[in-house]
């Protein structure tokens, strides 16, 4: 890398100033600013993640409960109203002539006025590794 005394035409991604000392590609004025600009741009991930998390969780809740109250279907309407949130799910396939979504271990179909066929996954068996 080349080292230059002044480098007037780059600026610091955190605060604006002219960087005037330091390497060519140097991106900061000093560490203070370099850890401001990382903590924030990590901030905005966590945030983001954290409201998909909930999103999944708040989907789940809702259908185990109406898994347990022994329901298979709802209308939409009334799901949404319960807070459920069809743009979140943890995967979706193509099966036949469908598409089968899935929260977690809870699958479901969805149709534009129904949530139907929801049923929880059964957990594969895990293998003893003492009886190989």
């Amino acid at each position: 890398m080349q080292y230059n005394e002044e480098i007037d035409s780059v600026k610091c991604l955190e605060c604006g100033n002219n960087i005037k000392y330091g390497r060519s590609d140097k991106k900061f004025c000093c560490e203070g600013c370099k850890n401001k600009f990382n903590n924030r741009r990590k901030s905005v991930m966590i945030r983001l993640q954290s409201r998909v998390i909930h999103s999944l969780d708040k989907n789940y809740q809702i259908l185990d409960k109406l898994l347990r109250s022994g329901a298979d279907s709802v209308m939409l309407p009334d799901a949404l109203q319960w807070g459920f949130n069809p743009e979140y799910m943890t995967s979706c396939t193509r099966s036949r002539m469908r598409t089968i979504y899935r929260c977690y271990d809870i699958k479901y179909c969805k149709s534009d006025t129904r949530l139907f066929n929801i049923s929880r996954i059964p957990s594969a068996p895990v293998a003893d590794k003492r009886s190989q």
